[in-house]
């Protein structure tokens, strides 16, 4: 992790900075750019504008770490509007939730109940082979409670997806255990700060070991049991191989996918739509949305004279 991205991940736990940002119309530049918006419909808006331009939508409330009983009731019950008002908009209806804003801060009991409500009712307007709650995948200590919870909800039959992480020593196994008839697995690099202990260290590694799971991933068995690979990445570092490895494979342009956030590398996102192949943004929204924003910032350099702006006339 660079100087940069420190001082952003603690700008974004910071609260002094996070009341001010969030109190500032200025600082609202960074929330339109990388946040869907504050409430539902707005999101709701903007996934309309992105599936006319065949794009999809993961719709994410935004928040972490809840440790508060009526806001983790709250969430769950915006996650669930999120998915009947996606429905009913026609859209795709996939929707990501983070297991520590349904109630593992309170037990591992609390979580897998509202986890279960969800995929319950996400089952209720499924309307697609991608309709799906996917699980995120946070620190290093909730790998096993959130595998967990959704190898439960994947033997009942609901429509649940998996997150796992590329830079994890243990990812190689999991992904083994995971490639199943109709399974959807979403692979990321990896975000969470771990030990060389638990993960691979340095980003020619990571990004080896990323297209080494993307090859267990598109493996002429994964497809024809009907397997469906989620690629999250803007590399095209990692995308080329991906779809080298996928014409390799005999895979069909819509029997896999590419995420991405909303907000970030949009040329590349426009490259993928043109050549035909499916894409999906990770689309955030809620007034919560500083820890979130200054995370996407801290990304890049790049992104420095957008938050000085924000800083310099925040009022």
């Amino acid at each position: 992790m660079n100087i940069w991205q420190s001082v952003l991940i603690s700008a974004a736990r910071n609260k002094k900075i996070e009341q001010l940002m969030q109190n500032s119309r200025s600082a609202s530049s960074i929330a339109k750019r990388f946040v869907g918006g504050e409430n539902l419909d707005q999101a709701i808006t903007v996934a309309k504008k992105l599936n006319d331009t065949k794009v999809d939508v993961s719709a994410f409330y935004l928040g972490e770490y809840v440790e508060d009983e009526e806001l983790i009731l709250k969430t769950v019950q915006a996650k669930c509007d999120a998915i009947q008002k996606l429905a009913e908009a026609g859209l795709d209806v996939h929707v990501s939730v983070d297991p520590t804003q349904i109630g593992y801060m309170q037990s591992f009991d609390l979580f897998q109940k509202n986890a279960e409500y969800l995929a319950e009712k996400l089952k209720e307007y499924a309307n697609s082979k991608t309709s799906r709650l996917m699980f995120d995948m946070e620190n290093a200590s909730l790998n096993e409670p959130t595998i967990s919870v959704y190898r439960d909800l994947s033997r009942k039959g609901l429509p649940v997806a998996l997150t796992l992480q590329a830079y994890l020593h243990r990812t190689d196994e999991d992904l083994e255990r995971e490639i199943q008839p109709n399974a959807m697995i979403r692979l990321v690099r990896g975000a969470f700060a771990a030990g060389p202990e638990k993960a691979l260290q340095g980003q020619a590694r990571i990004t080896d070991a990323y297209i080494e799971h993307a090859r267990k991933m598109l493996r002429t068995l994964a497809r024809n049991i009907g397997f469906y690979p989620v690629f999250a990445t803007h590399d095209p570092a990692k995308i080329e191989p991906i779809l080298e490895l996928s014409k390799q494979n005999g895979w069909e342009k819509d029997q896999f996918e590419f995420e991405m956030l909303y907000g970030v590398r949009p040329d590349v996102q426009e490259g993928l739509i043109k050549r035909g192949y499916r894409l999906r943004l990770y689309l955030p929204f809620g007034q919560d949305w500083w820890a979130y924003a200054a995370r996407r910032v801290g990304e890049s350099p790049r992104n420095a004279t957008l938050l000085l702006r924000s800083v310099l006339f925040s009022k």
